[in-house]
């Protein structure tokens, strides 16, 4: 006996809410707007992790320099411990990165299946970045290098600068580097990136122009699923509004079902609370420019 299949947009609460009836049609286009949203969330959300990553190197630096200016501390013991906290952050970020990385491509063509843009097309972005940008180069050479060799961190320098204002004033500031001695050890290293490379990498000013390179990438995925991104939250919005007009109520859970014989065999959460975080880590996270020409300081203002 063949059964026959509806489609409805209703509650799974209990309480009774009414069943608005919709075709075929229109539940698979609810679908894919749910996996086009949440393949842009998900491209938020690791972006997000680079950029909470990126934070906590910054502040972990920024307290050992402001750590020195009140506390005398000497010998190996208290270098180690900076080498291994900066080595922690350093860490965390590449593998950040590499989380980001490794899945854009799956989450861009997830969000704009039905255009004409392939794998070669997203992976140029990287490219770009990677023939135009050396510490994009270097970070990514250096994270495969900490993943199968060493630790990244090869040296601290604690810096203290005289300051020609007239009260000799110091500037404390603490420096992390790789070595080009200590790379060019490791034959697995990329010869052409070692070529390229000085003497020693300011890890701390390479990490900026790292995540300058990946802020870049993200603004143009941005732009390549935009337009898809845009339509299925309207998608969304649409049955959500056309659900309270029709049952003069809007259940907490809003389904779109799939039923057959009165049984629910797929279902579709009708959400925005969910697409909201993503448009406030969009908000949150503007396109990063010129981080390299910027810098911290705890120096009080003069008014």
């Amino acid at each position: 006996m063949s059964t026959k299949k509806r489609y409805i947009i209703g509650s799974n609460a209990l309480g009774g809410f009414p069943e608005l009836e919709i075709d075929y049609d229109r539940f698979d286009k609810l679908k894919k707007a749910r996996d086009v949203l949440r393949h842009a969330l998900a491209i938020e959300e690791k972006y997000e992790l680079i950029i909470t990553n990126y934070l906590d190197l910054e502040k972990e630096a920024t307290n050992f320099a402001i750590t020195g200016l009140v506390r005398k501390h000497t010998g190996t013991p208290n270098f180690s411990e900076i080498k291994n906290a900066i080595t922690v952050r350093i860490l965390n970020l590449l593998t950040a990165a590499r989380l980001y990385v490794d899945s854009l491509t799956n989450h861009i063509l997830s969000c704009i299946s039905n255009t004409c843009i392939k794998s070669t097309d997203i992976r140029q972005l990287f490219v770009d970045e990677f023939e135009s940008n050396f510490n994009y180069c270097f970070m990514e050479a250096l994270r495969n290098y900490a993943q199968h060799c060493a630790t990244p961190v090869h040296q601290i320098c604690k810096q203290y600068k005289i300051q020609n204002d007239g009260e000799n004033a110091k500037e404390f500031a603490v420096d992390f580097y790789a070595k080009k001695s200590t790379l060019s050890l490791d034959n697995s290293f990329k010869r052409e990136t070692l070529k390229k490379m000085p003497t020693r990498v300011n890890l701390r000013e390479a990490a900026r122009s790292y995540v300058e390179s990946l802020s870049r990438i993200q603004q143009k995925t941005r732009e390549l699923i935009c337009e898809s991104v845009n339509f299925s939250r309207e998608t969304f919005e649409d049955a959500r509004n056309q659900y309270i007009e029709f049952s003069n109520d809007m259940p907490r859970n809003l389904y779109a079902f799939e039923l057959e014989n009165m049984i629910a065999i797929r279902k579709v959460l009708i959400d925005l609370e969910w697409d909201d975080i993503r448009l406030a880590l969009l908000e949150r996270n503007p396109e990063l420019e010129k981080l390299t020409k910027m810098h911290i300081t705890s120096k009080p203002s003069i008014d």
